[in-house]
């Protein structure tokens, strides 16, 4: 997002949102605690670009259904 990190953007998102759709935060690894703060800012999970195709199917799957990946 341009003029704001990604943390900003997803609550200002989740925020302005009325929709209950699953969202998950996509990006290269991260430290720890900034996955923490992207859950806690509302994703329902985060996903690594490393992730293989199956990875990635079975993260939407259980996204889907209410669960978080990580």
């Amino acid at each position: 997002m341009r003029d704001m990190d990604g943390l900003t953007g997803l609550r200002q998102m989740v925020s302005q949102c009325s929709s209950r759709a699953p969202v998950a935060v996509i990006g290269p690894n991260c430290r720890r605690q900034d996955i923490r703060d992207f859950l806690a800012a509302g994703a329902a999970g985060y996903l690594t670009y490393s992730l293989s195709a199956d990875a990635l199917l079975a993260a939407f799957m259980l996204l889907n259904v209410g669960e978080q990946y990580v």
